[in-house]
């Protein structure tokens, strides 16, 4: 009896966890709410230019169910968020407290965006199996709204993969690695360097070597543009920003690094912690934390494979589906 009314108060404790969640989930401030909303539109418009207005408007609202899904789990984590700022042709993203020291809600927080996501992407897959008319725009948007969903479950962090997996082993990184191997070999897009810049942020080396590293990767990106043009590949505006983009990430990374050089040559005017913690962070840029109880990691990783299963079921469902239909206009 005793065993049961616990099972019963846990779950009566969740729902009203939850339900306290939905209460406060749209608290923003009208500042906030205000360049959500432009940032969305600004988005869509530019989408537009190149996609049509239908697919681009769905695609922005499938990003901003993946990102709500984040700020519904921190509503529930009882911890707070930003609501989503949208940054054409690299997605979306919410500013939120440093998780990485807790490894069980760094996992929550991560798994609540492809999982809502995922759910969204679905919805829109029925909505245009129930109308008569069978929208093509509702098709395709539902597809890449799950290849973004199974994107960013790649075990690499700051993707919502290397979130969830961290807390079922610090080596899954190295699979995440293998993952954009075989991405980066079979297409032509540049988000895919972006995610070597990833691998470089969450992989434990020391930090010189990262940066190493990372102008590796982007001369590789050069060569690789080089080698479009040279076989008269379109390069389309994407490729410059993400070059841009990376080169920003190698300089902040060796001003951190030279900082850090810079400050220990005066251990004697700094405290032991703050040495010790320079020191640390030249080695390596993720801490060392407790590994989670084998229980905790095995729940996750049924829920983390579980997911990743499901979207890839749905994703094959849709190719069939358009492999059939041939041509799929981005029109309504």
């Amino acid at each position: 009896m005793s065993g049961s009314l616990k099972r019963r108060n846990e779950m009566e404790s969740n729902s009203a966890q939850v339900s306290n969640a939905g209460l406060s989930l749209f608290k923003f401030t009208p500042k906030q709410l205000a360049i959500t909303s432009l940032s969305m539109a600004l988005s869509i418009f530019i989408y537009a230019w190149f996609f049509g207005l239908w697919f681009s408007f769905l695609l922005v609202v499938m990003m901003l169910v993946h990102e709500m899904g984040h700020v519904f789990a921190y509503r529930i984590k009882k911890m707070e968020s930003s609501p989503p700022v949208f940054v054409p042709f690299l997605g979306a993203f919410i500013t939120s407290p440093d998780l990485e020291s807790d490894r069980e809600k760094e996992a929550f927080v991560g798994y609540g965006g492809p999982f809502l996501g995922t759910i969204g992407a679905l919805a829109l897959f029925g909505l245009w199996v129930f109308l008569p008319s069978h929208p093509s725009v509702l098709l395709l948007a539902s597809f890449f709204a799950t290849f973004m969903n199974l994107f960013n479950l790649t075990p690499i962090r700051p993707l919502d993969g290397g979130r969830i997996t961290q807390i079922i082993s610090d080596q899954s990184m190295y699979v995440g690695a293998l993952v954009l191997i075989g991405f980066t070999t079979l297409t032509n897009s540049p988000i895919l360097w972006l995610g070597w810049v990833f691998f470089l942020g969450s992989a434990k080396m020391e930090m010189r070597l990262k940066i190493r590293f990372g102008i590796v990767v982007q001369a590789l990106m050069l060569l690789h543009i080089l080698a479009l043009w040279y076989f008269g590949a379109s390069i389309t505006s994407n490729w410059l920003a993400f070059i841009i983009f990376v080169t920003l990430i190698n300089l902040t990374r060796y001003r951190r690094y030279a900082f850090l050089k810079d400050m220990l040559k005066h251990k004697e005017e700094l405290s032991k912690e703050t040495v010790k913690e320079y020191e640390t962070a030249l080695v390596q840029i993720i801490p060392e934390l407790p590994k989670a109880l084998i229980k905790t990691r095995l729940k996750w990783f049924v829920l983390y494979v579980g997911l990743l299963i499901f979207a890839l079921l749905l994703m094959a469902i849709q190719v069939v589906i358009m492999v059939q239909r041939a041509r799929i206009p981005l029109g309504p």
